[in-house]
């Protein structure tokens, strides 16, 4: 079981990261477009 951050350790890990929530989820897609394209990896995330 993992356990979710709190709130505000959540709001520490944006700003850590640089999370951008208006260009996540296209992030996220470019990210998955670059997984498939590496044979080596596996199939499944």
């Amino acid at each position: 079981i993992l356990v979710q951050p709190s709130e505000e350790m959540s709001k520490l890990i944006r700003v850590e990261l640089n999370e951008n929530v208006e260009t996540r989820d296209k992030d996220l897609e470019a990210i998955k477009e670059w997984l498939k394209k590496q044979p080596h990896l596996p199939d499944t995330f």
